[in-house]
């Protein structure tokens, strides 16, 4: 019984070793440095929208705040005014994750761009600094 006994705990604990993988501190997987912007969104998808707003902001993706849900891998582009520059900047890619916000209607959504914006790192990291 006291072998059983033993069985029953290593069995347990490697149970509740498993279990926990998903507990504890996240890892940011993240290759590329987000910067943090709030800045209004002029266009989502070709359209005025009403309160859209980028949160963040890398070389690889973007984190917005939309008024609605896109579906998931979905196609997105958005339409910003960085500060210190002239022109609009367009950036397009996929929907990877989307999320209800705390304010009713809201919605953080994680874009993934389809190309690497090296020249936006070194025009954020200016603007940044």
């Amino acid at each position: 019984m006291a072998q059983a006994d033993g069985m029953d705990r290593e069995r347990w604990k490697k149970l509740w070793s498993i279990s926990k993988i998903g507990v504890g501190p996240r890892v940011d997987r993240r290759q590329h440095r987000r910067y943090l912007l709030r800045l209004e969104l002029l266009e989502v998808n070709g359209k005025s929208v009403a309160q859209g707003l980028l949160l963040d902001l890398s070389a690889s993706g973007a984190r917005l705040d939309l008024p609605f849900s896109p579906p998931m891998l979905s196609p997105l582009s958005f339409k910003i005014q960085l500060p210190e520059t002239s022109a609009p900047l367009t950036l397009a890619g996929r929907v990877i994750w989307s999320k209800p916000a705390l304010e009713r209607g809201r919605f953080f959504v994680g874009l993934q761009f389809y190309q690497l914006h090296w020249e936006l790192e070194r025009l954020l990291e200016k603007i940044c600094s």
